[in-house]
Order: C-alpha cells, then structure tokens, then sequence
C-alpha cells in the first residue's frame, strides 16, 4: 500500500464516527459550538443534456478565532471548486445535442472528538458526460488552535513504529492497525 493510499485510508477511517447525510444537518461540537452543512446545489438543463452541481460547506457557529480560521479554511475551497460549476456548464453548452447527464458533488461527512478536534471527509465526485474522477479530501482540525492537524502527526503519536516505517513497503495492515489506534486515541474509546 503506497502512503498516498494509507493517507486516505487514513482520512476515511477517521472521518467515521458520526457520519451526516442530509443535506442540513447539526452536530453539538461543544457546549457552545454548532457545525451546520450548507448546501449549494444547482440544476439546469441545455437542450437533452442535464446538469447538477451540489457543494456542502460545513459552517461552524461560534466567534473564535479557531472557529473563523476553519470556516475561512471551508470557504476558501468552495471558492475553488466553483471552477467545476463553469466547467460542466460550458460542457452542457458545447454537448446539447447529446443525451448525456453532467455531475459535481462535493459531500462532506463530518467527525466530532471530545479531545477538542473535529474531522471532515469530502467524498469529491466530478463526472463530465462519461470519463469522471472520484476522490477524497479531508482533514482534522484543532477546535482551540483552528490549525489543521496532518494524519501522519496523529499516526505517528498513536503508533511509535509510524515514522520508522519504510513508506513504499507499508502493507494494508499496517496501515489499518495504526489507524485503529488513532481511531481509538481520538476518540477516547
């Protein structure tokens, strides 16, 4: 298993724990903290040809500094991703004729931790007419600092063996064992 792989292994297994799936939904971070998951969602359709773009920002309740610094992190992204909003439009446009449909969902599943870190995952999933890319982001940020915290830092603090690892030989359950760990770690189970 390549690093790049346990990375997102790694950002898949931590972002479980409390997943969302509505389009609008609330999670008490802390007593006075709330996330809501806002959703833009567009449609239109050109002739036969059909389009959807659908973006969940998660947007955290609070004045903080921290709280400020992750929402700008979130609104920061959105703000890049609305490329892929001109992108699928300008397909709709040049491919009316066809009876194809054009996809763009960024879904977000988030993860709160009593230890003070709350973890996004964003299921990214960009399909223009047939060939498309599907993939994962995510994160884990500091609820006191704001500042994002890298998986290989919490692997390596849940796994001593982490860092001395060679990164082209990892094997599947390596990756998995330190993962369970820092599952277990974050979470405090």
């Amino acid at each position: 298993m390549t690093v790049k792989k346990a990375k997102n292994f790694a950002f898949a297994a931590l972002g479980l724990g409390l997943a969302l799936t509505a389009h609008i939904a609330k999670i008490h971070l802390t007593s006075k903290a709330i996330c809501e998951l806002a959703t833009d969602q567009q449609q239109f359709k050109i002739g036969r040809h059909s389009f959807v773009y659908c973006y969940q920002k998660p947007v955290l309740a609070g004045n903080t500094s921290a709280i400020k610094k992750i929402n700008a992190a979130w609104q920061a992204d959105y703000e890049n991703n609305q490329h892929n909003f001109a992108l699928m439009k300008e397909a709709a446009l040049a491919l009316k004729d066809l009876d194809t449909t054009c996809s763009s969902r960024f879904l977000v599943t988030i993860t709160y931790n009593r230890h003070g870190v709350i973890s996004f995952r964003q299921d990214a999933e960009f399909s223009p007419v047939a060939a498309g890319y599907h993939k994962y982001n995510g994160g884990a940020y500091s609820l006191t600092t704001g500042n994002r915290i890298p998986v290989d830092r919490t692997l390596a603090k849940c796994w001593p063996n982490f860092a001395a690892i060679n990164r082209k030989k990892i094997t599947a359950a390596e990756a998995l064992a330190a993962v369970e760990i820092a599952a277990k770690v974050l979470t405090g189970r």
